[in-house]
Order: structure tokens, then C-alpha cells, then sequence
């Protein structure tokens, strides 16, 4: 085994690397270092996604800079804003102990006046995007050629799985993949912006820690949700295969295909984004019975066939939920604090057996995730059904029924919010870890993606009492204070937007938001009553919306 402490990299790198506990090498660094420190020739290092390749260049060039000179040494080229921050990160860590060292990142969505005094100040290394610094870059002649492992070729540590299904039910199979991996914590990779945001917008409709990034997010929004994925308050993103191709994160547990891309090394880069620095990973793809030719193609560049396997059954996620929530349970922290109301609690509890208070106690957090999946219906597509599209299935042809399903696509303006909807979502704001299933799913049935598919929808829960005639509450539900806002639609407010005012404040790692009701003046919305006090010091402060200071107060009955 090579070590980094036999490389010919200085002192100060060295303790770099044992800080941050670089202690081995990859493969690709343990060739490209050496080689570029002792050769003047051009080189070509390939090597699979998340084998380390910053490094390899990166270190190499911090022992050749002079910390002497304030000229421009190096330009580092990357194809989005994303890399071009983490690469900049990843040098600066690197050379955190290397004074004089000066490493500038330029790209496009920021000030350019601000990068061009930066540059003036003295820059030893440059990074940035194409369109800042295509004048610096020259190409070699005759380069030298390192390759670790196959080029464009899958990481062994990443299963493949597929899942088909009808184009009506991708969204369904999302939801039941994301509900199967409690702890999941994955990018949905899909073909358009356009798909990007409507199947992020229904999956944060329906409860699920999500956001997306994409080309039409300006440089703030984007780093805003970047930095919520990387701590992990948001466990699904969804982006574009461009706006992905920063992301450098090494634990994520799956990548999910919303459908397979044109070009099958696109999709070796995409599941290469999982199973990194010795993790293992899986790779999903959602897909269609008429995506036979390119899951071939697929295959053929990995080497290896892809498992085919059933999308979940509502009784196996509902087993594998339950499983999850008894883990949660089995391994929380109990304080010294609830020793005072315990006497109360068995009081209160003693006429119950234990069968029975185990029963209760699970019921009070799944009765409503049970009732969702009571009904599920199997929407695996099988060859036998064949026929049966042939003549009925209007999915794939934009027929009526499946007008907002192809792919996830806008339909009618009723299929795009369900009318009756007056919940926001149940949001959990913290990590995998911390995350105790509390899964609210009764508002799930009316999300956009399942309109029309009655034997996959969940019980309304409280949204309507079923006795006033249909109108919505003005008492907030148990549990929950409800708040009045002063924004609505005039303000071009609405449930997302409103959620993500509440959101940004940061409260609490997990905080539930209750109803949403906007108004063309002004909005209610509710809240854990625990944080009552917190969001109302939180607004206290000025928050602003669209130029507007939002404020808010307690609702009157």
C-alpha cells in the first residue's frame, strides 16, 4: 500500500492531508501525482466518477506553485458553477497551511468586477467556467495518457436495479421507492428543467424532504438548495443532468433515474454520483416497456446486466416504515427530563396490556401511512399487459386521463394543485438520521401525479370536516397554532412560496407545517404548537418576500 507520506509533496501539504485524513491514495492518484510532479509533459488522467481525481491534479500543482510570485500559475477548467466552488473548496483545504497561496474562483451568475479585482490582487491558481476563462486555455500536443480503471465504464461498488412501469404510475413508483428507504438520501435525475421542478413541487406537496436545481435558478437559490442537501435537510434532489454535474458528495445512498437519458454514458456519470470513496450505492431507473433497446445498450458499457425487480407493494413498504419506526424508537435518547410525568403517563396507561399499549403506540404514527397503502394496486408492467396498452392505455399518447402523468408534464390547470388540497405538506426538516418517520400521509391521494388512480390514494385525513359542507376550517387542528400572514396572491404568494419563508427561518431541525390557506391579501398557515414562541421571535426580525416585510399573529377562531 502507498502511503501520502512517501510522495514527493511538501511538508505543509502533507500536515494538510493528515488534518482532513488523507492518509492513502487512490489509484488515479497514486499515478497522476507522481507523473506530474517529476514530467513536463501534457497528461490525460481518466478515471471513474469519485475516485479523487481534484486531488490528483489539485496537489501535484500546490507543490509546484511559487508563493513568491503573484502571477497566474494554473488554470483550472470546469463545466459548471457547482464543481468550480467545490474544486476551489477542495484546494483551499489542501493548501490551508501554505501561506501566500492565493487560489480565485471565476464563473458565470456572479459579479464580474468583483473576480477581475481578485485577479488583480494576485492569483496563483485560477478556477472557473468556460465563458470566464476560455482565453487562458490552451490545449497540449502529444499528451500523456493515465488511465485507473475502464473509461466511461460503472463503479463496481454501485447495483443497478430497474423498475418498469406504465408512464402513468413514474411518479407513483418515485413516491414507493422513496417510501421503501426510510434513511434514503438520493438525486432524481431528469430530462428537462420543466420536469425537474413540477416533480420536485409534487413530491414537496406530498411530505417528502425534496427541492431541485436547475439551469434556471439564479447563483443564490442554487447555492441556498445545495447547501440544505449537503446537511442533509433535504434527503430527494432533483436536477438536470447539467446542474448536476457539481455535485460532489460522497454518502448519497441512491441515484434514480426519472427515465433514461439518450446517451448511455450520461447515465454512467449519473449513477456514478453514489457508491463513492469505498461506499456502496444503488442506481434506479425508472422505466418504460418501450426502454428495452437502451437498458441493453446500458448493460453492454457496464459489463454486467441490470437486476429487474417489482416495484414495492403497499404491504412491503408498510412493513419496511414500521420496521423503521420501531428501530427510531428502540434507539432514541431518552433524558432524565420526562422522570417527573412518569408516574402520570403509567397511571394513565395501566389498564393497557402490553400487546396493547405496543399496538397504540404504533398506531398513533401509522394508522394514516396504513390507511394510504390500503388500497395500493400493483403498477409493475408486466409483458402480459402488452395488449391491454395497445387498445386502452392512453399514457404514452397524452390521452385525457393521463394528461399531467407522461413523464411527470403539466396538464390541465384542475390536475396541476388538486382544489381540494389545504395542507401544505408535512415537512421534516432534519438528516437521515435524526428522521423518526412520522409520515402524515393522508393528504397524499390528492397529489397531482395520482389524480385519477382512486386505488393508490390515501384517506383525507382532516383536511375537511366532513360536516360543514366542504368549506375549510378557520381553527387550526390539534396540535397546531394557526397563524395569519400577511401576504397572499396579490403578493404573487402561494403554498410554496410560504412554505419556504417558514423554512428559511430555520426553526427547528424538524418542524411540521400544518394547513395552508392563501388568500388574495393574506394567507393562514399552521404549525407545531411547540414552536409557537420560536416563529413568532423568528418574525420579530425582518423577513422579507418580494420587497414586502412579512408579518404575522396568532389567528382568531
Amino acid at each position: 500500500m502507498t502511503y501520502f507520506k512517501e510522495m514527493s509533496l511538501n511538508e505543509k501539504i502533507q500536515k494538510a492531508l493528515e488534518t482532513i485524513e488523507f492518509v492513502s491514495p487512490t489509484p488515479i492518484q497514486e499515478k497522476a501525482i507522481p507523473f506530474i510532479l517529476e514530467n513536463k509533459q501534457d497528461l490525460v488522467a481518466l478515471a471513474q466518477t469519485g475516485t479523487g481525481k481534484t486531488a490528483a491534479f489539485g496537489l501535484p500543482i500546490l507543490n509546484l506553485v511559487d508563493t513568491d510570485s503573484k502571477k497566474v500559475q494554473a488554470f483550472i477548467l470546469c463545466p459548471t458553477r457547482e464543481l468550480c466552488l467545490q474544486i476551489t473548496k477542495d484546494l483551499q483545504r489542501f493548501a490551508q497551511n501554505m501561506r501566500g497561496v492565493n487560489i480565485v474562483s471565476v464563473y458565470g451568475g456572479a459579479s464580474i468586477q468583483v473576480q477581475l479585482r481578485e485577479l488583480r490582487q494576485g492569483a496563483n491558481i485560477v478556477v472557473g467556467t468556460p465563458g470566464r476563462v476560455n482565453d487562458f486555455v490552451k490545449r497540449g500536443n502529444d499528451p500523456h495518457e493515465i488511465s485507473s480503471g475502464s473509461k466511461n465504464a460503472g463503479a463496481e461498488t454501485v447495483s443497478h436495479f430497474v423498475y418498469t412501469v406504465r408512464a402513468k404510475d413514474k411518479y407513483s413508483a418515485l413516491k414507493r421507492i422513496a417510501d421503501m428507504n426510510p434513511k434514503i438520501y438520493a438525486i432524481v435525475f431528469c430530462r428537462t428543467r420543466r420536469d425537474t421542478q413540477e416533480i420536485a413541487e409534487k413530491l414537496q406537496f406530498d411530505g417528502y424532504n425534496a427541492d431541485a436545481i436547475h439551469g434556471d435558478l439564479s447563483q443564490v437559490q442554487r447555492e441556498t438548495v445545495m447547501g440544505k442537501f449537503r446537511n442533509k435537510h433535504i434527503q430527494l434532489l432533483v436536477a438536470t443532468d447539467v446542474a448536476a454535474r457539481g455535485i460532489d458528495i460522497n454518502d448519497l445512498t441512491h441515484v434514480i433515474n426519472y427515465g433514461l437519458p439518450d446517451e448511455t454514458d450520461i447515465y454512467i456519470h449519473r449513477s456514478g454520483r453514489t457508491g463513492r470513496a469505498g461506499k456502496t450505492g444503488i442506481s434506479i431507473t425508472i422505466a418504460h416497456s418501450k426502454d428495452g433497446r437502451k437498458i441493453k445498450q446500458i448493460e453492454r458499457r457496464l459489463g454486467k446486466d441490470m437486476t429487474h425487480s417489482e416495484v414495492p407493494s403497499g404491504r412491503e413498504i408498510c412493513e419496511k416504515q414500521l420496521l423503521n419506526l420501531i428501530d427510531v424508537v428502540e434507539k432514541v435518547e431518552v433524558k432524565d427530563d420526562i422522570n417527573p410525568f412518569m408516574d402520570v403517563i403509567f397511571k394513565k396507561l395501566e389498564w393497557l396490556e402490553r400487546e396493547e399499549l405496543i399496538k397504540h403506540f404504533v398506531a398513533v404514527e401509522f394508522n394514516k401511512f396504513l390507511e394510504y397503502y390500503k388500497y395500493a394496486k400493483d403498477i409493475n408492467y408486466h409483458k402480459s399487459d402488452r395488449d391491454y396498452d395497445r387498445y386502452s392505455d392512453r399514457g404514452e399518447r397524452g390521452g385525457r386521463r393521463d394528461r399531467y402523468d407522461r413523464d411527470g408534464r403539466r396538464g390541465s390547470r384542475e390536475s396541476r394543485f388538486s382544489r381540494d388540497r389545504d395542507r401544505g405538506g408535512r415537512f421534516e426538516r432534519g438528516g437521515r438520521d435524526d428522521r423518526s418517520s412520522r409520515f402524515d400521509r393522508s393528504d397524499r391521494g390528492s397529489n397531482r401525479g395520482d389524480r385519477y388512480d382512486r386505488n393508490d390514494r390515501g384517506d383525507r385525513g382532516d383536511r375537511y370536516d366532513r360536516n360543514d359542507g366542504g368549506k375549510r376550517k378557520s381553527r387550526a387542528q390539534s396540535g397546531y397554532t394557526r397563524f395569519f400572514m400577511n401576504v397572499g396572491t396579490n403578493h404573487e404568494a402561494n403554498k410554496m412560496e410560504i412554505i419556504s419563508i417558514i423554512n428559511d427561518l430555520n426553526i427547528a431541525p424538524r418542524l411540521d407545517i400544518g394547513r395552508i390557506d392563501v388568500k388574495e391579501k393574506f394567507s393562514f398557515f399552521e404549525i407545531d404548537h411547540k414552536f409557537e414562541e420560536d416563529i413568532i421571535q423568528k418574525f420579530r426580525k425582518k423577513v422579507k418576500f418580494n420587497g414586502y416585510t412579512v408579518r404575522i399573529e396568532v389567528a382568531k377562531p
